[in-house]
């Protein structure tokens, strides 16, 4: 017998048709191994998702601490690797409620193969 791929984005949105909310049951897996590794994998996969959070705002706040006020930087790296970083302030408007104007500053790396 064949199997059939279908994409992770029909699963999901299969699912969503099938089960558009909960019924209050409550169901119990035993013997399951499949559902059994999908649960220890979220698991696993949350915590690494924490790990890399946190390690990815130290290295944001390295990256915004060495440019200081500059709204653009240029990083060579040893092997030649270009890497461009902006970190821009951005007026944006005030709304009719509930929020101020205020400003944002997003930082963002690109890598670049060839220089300017």
């Amino acid at each position: 017998m064949a199997t059939t791929y279908i994409s992770k984005k029909t699963r999901i949105e299969a699912v969503k048709a099938l089960y558009p909310r909960d019924d209050g049951s409550s169901v119990t897996f035993e013997g399951n191994p499949g559902i059994y590794k999908a649960v220890v994998d979220y698991l696993s996969m949350q915590e690494m998702e924490r790990d890399v959070k946190a390690a990815k705002e130290d290295a944001a706040l390295e990256i915004k601490e060495a440019m200081k006020n500059a709204a653009e930087a240029v990083v060579i790296g040893p092997e030649g690797n270009i890497y461009r970083i902006t970190w821009k302030a951005v007026d944006v408007a005030e709304e009719p409620a509930p929020r101020a104007a205020f400003v944002r500053r997003s930082l963002s790396v690109k890598k670049n193969t060839t220089p300017d």
